[in-house]
């Protein structure tokens, strides 16, 4: 994905965060409809809030320009691809996890393990 646009990493960070056009524009105190122009390429925002932008979703804004999500750490990777793909599941899956006493955990992870042997 090199050479990406600024909208495009806006979107893929975003979402890779597991923000909502909604929780943006609320932290950044403007609208979704002007963070989706810019995530659309509509619209170019001013430097200042590009800026902003990247500091509230904690990247550098040359992160912003080029953003290359296979240059992640593979497991962040992984999450954020599964996390796109099976949000619902993802949740289900670590609220089940999370009530499981330590013992189970470990069952759990065994078994996940188990499968990707496979």
């Amino acid at each position: 994905m090199m050479g990406e646009s600024f909208g495009e990493s806006l979107r893929h960070i975003r979402k890779s965060r597991g923000m909502t056009l909604e929780e943006m524009a609320k932290l950044l105190g403007s609208s979704k409809q002007a963070l989706s122009r810019y995530e659309r390429n509509e619209r170019t925002p001013k430097i200042t809030v590009a800026a902003r932008i990247a500091d509230t979703l904690g990247v550098s804004l040359e992160d912003m320009h080029g953003y290359e999500p296979h240059n992640m750490d593979p497991c962040d990777f992984f999450l954020q691809e599964m996390q796109e793909k099976y949000m619902e599941e993802l949740y289900e899956i670590a609220e089940v996890f999370t009530q499981l006493d330590s013992q189970q955990q470990k069952m759990f992870m065994r078994f996940v393990r188990s499968i990707q042997d496979d």
